[in-house]
């Protein structure tokens, strides 16, 4: 019997220190961060910089916060373009009232199903300046081509970003000017919707523009989108649809000792 538990002790050790190397082999060490191993020689192919626990930058991985979050480039991928299409990609989020083609109500984790209309429990930020109307719940109608990331924290997070997040946060990261090079971007769409008087349609654009190489820089997005009207039952009156267009700027100045100066 001694022979027996003394033999299973020891494959039972085995067996755990066979999965401890199989995983210490999985990892790369990058610096002082770890990769996947299928990472590229900087260590950065799969990882994303998060800020929202406001101590800095830190890897998706490292930061100690309920988080999930998306980058640009992987939205792009993905043709997301709004809102309700972001929604989608969020466990635990769901849409909830909608007024026009803008403005939208979400929930998440259930925190919010009650309506728009009243205290917020999720909080919207734009970069660090907080998106609120007020006694309504609404998401900033933000344009995802000019998008760096987007962050999205659970709740409750009345600690960092006060009593209108109870639900969660969701914070949009525009896009820094690029100091070294003009760049620029377009999208345009075209649909219809049953019934509609027309067509529905949209363009958007940004454009960044070093002034002063590795100093000062000047990024300029905007657009305008038209979504045509339709009416099923009243009769008798006109109407136009409706149309949205908006214009951000956002410089960047970067002053000796690397310090960056955002004006948005």
């Amino acid at each position: 019997m001694r022979l027996a538990l003394a033999l299973t002790g020891c494959v039972s050790m085995m067996s755990l220190a066979t999965a401890a190397n199989a995983q210490a082999g999985s990892l790369v060490e990058t610096g002082n961060r770890q990769a996947p191993a299928n990472a590229d020689a900087t260590g950065s192919a799969n990882e994303i910089i998060v800020t929202a626990s406001k101590q800095g930058e830190q890897t998706l991985q490292k930061s100690p916060l309920a988080i999930q979050a998306f980058s640009g480039e992987a939205l792009a991928l993905k043709g997301v373009k709004d809102n309700g299409e972001l929604i989608a990609l969020i466990p635990g989020a769901a849409p909830l009232e909608q007024v026009g083609s803008l403005l939208r109500a979400y929930s998440l984790r259930g925190s919010g199903a009650g309506g728009a209309v009243g205290d917020p429990l999720i909080g919207y930020y734009l970069d660090d300046a907080p998106f609120a109307i007020p006694n309504i719940g609404f998401a900033p109608p933000v344009r995802f081509l000019d998008l760096d990331r987007i962050e999205v924290l659970r709740g409750p997070q009345g600690t960092l970003y006060g009593q209108g997040s109870m639900g969660g946060t969701i914070i949009y990261h525009t896009r820094d000017p690029n100091l070294r090079r003009a760049e620029a971007q377009f999208d345009t769409n075209l649909s219809t919707t049953r019934e509609a008087g027309g067509l529905n349609y949209g363009i958007a654009g940004a454009v960044s523009v070093p002034i002063v190489k590795d100093t000062l820089a000047l990024r300029v997005s905007g657009g305008y989108d038209h979504r045509a009207g339709y009416v099923d039952v009243y009769s008798g009156a006109a109407y136009w649809g409706a149309a949205g267009q908006g214009c951000q700027l956002h410089q960047q100045q970067r002053r000796p000792r690397d310090i960056a100066v955002e004006t948005l």
